[in-house]
């Protein structure tokens, strides 16, 4: 049972980081409209109001605050410029600044899990601990504070239960005379749940669960211990 949730939330993780990876060319697909946007802005100021390309921008930028936490200003240009929450620019002007992603090659569920990064061309930042709403932030925090934590609960869990088992285990004897872990033992708290197992002699035979106390086998007071 213990393995089972660690798997399905290890599950839920490896879901939450696909989905990180496939939002952002939405995001920045949306970032390149507004870029865009401010470019037809500015052009067609410079003779008329532009008010319908002012609300196409304005809505494009309800639609990427729906996926990540912006703040944003209008300069004396008329264009509108778009940050990260860390003042990171999106956009800026009539420029416009990609999210990617880079394997996480320190991470302790999977190597495999992204890093979400911003650039310039000229300096990459990582901004996966920067982003904190939206549909994205939401995903982050799935995979990185929900799902996480609950893995290291049950982590303590499952090495608390093959320590305080075997300690009881240990004090009694089997039928095949043998005195052992029940379960096999664990070296560390961290990955317990995924890693708990029975120990290879009770795998082998059950005849090697200590149920009986003192010389006795057959005396089960270990077993209701």
């Amino acid at each position: 049972t213990i393995q089972r949730a660690d798997h399905d939330l290890r599950a839920v993780m490896r879901a939450a980081d696909r989905d990180i990876v496939s939002l952002l060319p939405e995001i920045n697909s949306i970032t390149e409209r507004i870029q865009a946007l401010n470019v037809e802005v500015r052009r067609q100021e410079a003779i008329a109001p532009a008010n319908d390309l002012r609300d196409a921008r304005e809505q494009s930028l309800r639609d990427l605050s729906k996926l990540l936490d912006v703040s944003y200003f209008e300069d004396g240009s008329g264009s509108l410029v778009v940050m990260l929450r860390n003042g990171l620019p999106l956009v800026e002007g009539t420029s416009a600044r990609a999210l990617t992603t880079t394997s996480d090659a320190t991470n302790a569920f999977d190597p495999s899990f992204s890093r979400v990064l911003w650039s310039d061309g000229s300096t990459t930042t990582d901004v996966t601990t920067r982003i904190s709403a939206g549909k994205l932030g939401g995903l982050l925090e799935a995979r990185d504070t929900l799902a996480a934590n609950a893995i290291r609960d049950l982590d303590v869990i499952a090495y608390n239960l093959m320590s305080s088992v075997n300690g009881v285990h240990a004090a009694g004897v089997g039928l095949g005379g043998t005195v052992g872990g029940f379960f096999a033992t664990l070296t560390q708290v961290e990955d317990s749940a995924r890693d708990l197992a029975l120990h290879a002699n009770v795998v082998a035979s059950t005849d090697a669960i200590a149920a009986g106390l003192g010389t006795d086998p057959l005396d089960n007071r270990n077993a209701l211990a």
